[in-house]
């Protein structure tokens, strides 16, 4: 439970308009041990320790709002991820959206949300730093919330989609508009992103320009929504002089586009006695590896189970599949159990298997974190699940468990 830890209330200076005002202090950690076996050329490569972020990302936030009277309200919202396990920030991705960290990259302070916005009942408007819209179809239909070792593939599509631009779960420098909660049982939002670069920059003047939307319908125990994202780049000179990764057919130029685009389709349905939950992932890479275009297609079908208020039993199986410059093929199998100790407070373990083929090389994570932090080295490996690339047609599989607390 969040709790609120300053509650103002004053009347106004002028007339006899009233506001109040609140902030609310709330937070994450979510600490384990994970154990990873990756087969490499070599022969398996064994990873184990600490980990952090893997039933929920660990973070730090802050909440606030005024009500301004005639139902309008003015909100902020400042959240940081960090690394429960060592303390230290685990969002280092680039500030603007651009290939190559334009404005350099670095431990962004309130990396995970930075927002002021306002509402009222006709919506709200909010600028600034947040996850963007199609990213919240992973972690709302997946079982395992898009995070941890057992996570569907399809959590992680995406956010190889947007490695080269910087973009990852979040979009810098936006403006997002979210419809209001009375639309009986539709939702949604759209996030605009402008490049910020100069108008006489030539091929990359729309560069780290975004666009981002998502629409759903829930209705009792049913709940569908579909969603986009988008990011326009260029190949720069240093890339295209030195593509990444293994090598294959093609090598794009400077300047030509490195847009990725990800199309998504979650639903779910609740049973009572189970959730049953689904996505479609569509990632399609202008310039994957620098070399040409590609697509991933990733398929996802997950459980939850609920056993009375304290035990629950997740599960997901995943299907991905890439084309174009590449054809790899990957499956994934994931299972975790949960003990519920309290509202705030749970312990979890989890494990996982990964099978490639085709050249497929993902693997299942790699320490000390499983979020996006870590995530700079999927360029050179392909599609991977979190890192830790296997050799290609090789296995992977893992575990975590630790516990979880909420406040």
């Amino acid at each position: 439970m969040k709790k609120t830890l300053v509650a103002l209330a004053a009347l106004a200076a002028v007339g006899t308009v009233s506001a109040q005002s609140s902030v609310t202090v709330y937070g994450l950690i979510d600490t384990g041990f994970s154990r990873y076996t990756t087969e490499e050329a070599a022969g398996d490569v064994r990873q184990s320790g600490l980990s952090d972020g893997n039933t929920a990302f660990s973070r730090l936030g802050f909440r606030g709002r005024e009500d301004l009277g005639g139902g309008l309200r003015a909100v902020f919202n400042l959240e940081l991820g960090l690394n429960a396990n060592d303390g230290t920030n685990s969002i280092t991705t680039n500030t603007n959206n651009t290939p190559g960290g334009a404005i350099a990259a670095g431990p962004l302070v309130f990396g995970r949300i930075a927002t002021v916005g306002i509402g009222g009942n006709w919506g709200e408007v909010r600028l600034g730093r947040e996850i963007h819209p199609g990213y919240f179809i992973h972690s709302v239909y997946d079982p395992f919330a898009a995070v941890g070792v057992a996570t569907a593939l399809s959590s992680v599509q995406a956010i190889d989609s947007f490695i080269f631009t910087g973009a990852q779960l979040r979009f810098s420098n936006g403006i997002t508009y979210q419809l209001p909660p009375n639309l009986g049982g539709i939702y949604g939002s759209i996030t605009y992103v402008p490049s910020e670069q100069l108008s006489n920059a030539g091929a990359s003047r729309d560069d780290g320009q975004g666009l981002g939307a998502r629409l759903g319908f829930t209705s009792g125990p049913f709940d569908i929504s579909g969603g986009f994202t988008r990011i326009k780049a260029t190949v720069s000179a240093a890339q295209a002089a030195a593509p990444v990764g293994p090598a294959g057919p093609g090598t794009v130029v400077a300047g030509a586009s490195a847009d990725r685009t990800n199309y998504l389709l979650g639903a779910s349905y609740d049973f009572g006695i189970l959730k049953l939950q689904g996505i479609y992932s569509r990632l399609e890479s202008d310039a994957y590896r620098f070399r040409g275009d590609a697509e991933n297609d990733t398929y996802q079908i997950g459980v939850t189970v609920p056993f009375g208020s304290q035990h629950i039993l997740k599960a997901s199986l995943a299907y991905s599949e890439s084309s174009g410059q590449n054809s790899e093929e990957t499956n994934k199998f994931g299972i975790g159990y949960e003990y519920r100790l309290s509202k705030r407070t749970a312990l979890y373990a989890q494990y996982a298997r990964t099978s490639n083929k085709n050249g497929g090389v993902i693997g299942v994570g790699p320490l000390p974190t499983n979020q996006g932090a870590a995530l700079n080295n999927q360029g050179a490996t392909g599609f991977l699940s979190g890192g830790s690339a296997t050799r290609p047609n090789g296995d992977a599989s893992g575990f975590d468990f630790g516990i979880r607390h909420s406040f």
